[in-house]
């Protein structure tokens, strides 16, 4: 993801070449706390603890996509400046566990707009991030993008999650492998 980045740092012009969003990539017209919604804050976090727990991704701040047409506009953001870097920060900082820093945020011009990219590291980089939810006496919720949406992870996943963290080895795609070869194995002969 990390050269994604950089080719889209240098050569902005490429944004409109990408296509739809994916599991890797999410396409956002305004900052969170520029909706209407009033827990954009939570959903801020989500949206991260989702991309990180994903394997990583890039947010593209400015940028509306027309599913229908299948086609992206550039839209812009208002007013870049520090204050953006510090709010998302402290989105961070209060909402997510483990804690880390964004080490790049860059505002690029395109078109004649400026639109803001935000790199998401990856959970095999800092740990299996959660969702603190205040609202919700501490909760801990774990999110992870499935496509283009995010979802609560399942235990199982979780599971599987932390065992790979640990061990290195995807225990669902062990499992799985183990599985076909016994069916083959119970089954060479019909």
């Amino acid at each position: 993801m990390n050269s994604l980045f950089y080719q889209l740092k240098n050569n902005p012009s490429l944004i409109e070449n990408l296509g739809v969003e994916r599991e890797d990539i999410e396409f956002k017209r305004d900052f969170w706390w520029e909706t209407e919604k009033s827990d954009y804050k939570i959903e801020m976090a989500k949206d991260f603890a989702a991309m990180i727990n994903r394997g990583g991704g890039l947010f593209i701040i400015g940028v509306t996509e027309h599913k229908d047409k299948g086609i992206l506009e550039i839209t812009g953001i208002q007013n870049p400046n520090e204050s953006i870097k510090q709010r998302i920060a402290q989105v961070i900082q209060y909402y997510l566990e483990p804690k880390f820093d964004l080490k790049d945020i860059e505002y690029v011009e395109c078109d004649g707009k400026i639109i803001c990219l935000i790199p998401v590291p990856s959970f095999e980089d800092i740990g299996i991030v959660s969702v603190i939810n205040k609202e919700r006496n501490n909760l801990l919720e774990f999110w992870k993008r499935r496509q283009t949406s995010k979802m609560p992870i399942s235990y199982m996943e979780l599971e599987n999650m932390f065992f790979y963290k640990i061990t290195g080895i995807n225990y669902a795609r062990v499992y799985l492998e183990n599985q076909i070869e016994r069916y083959k194995r119970e089954w060479k002969d019909y």
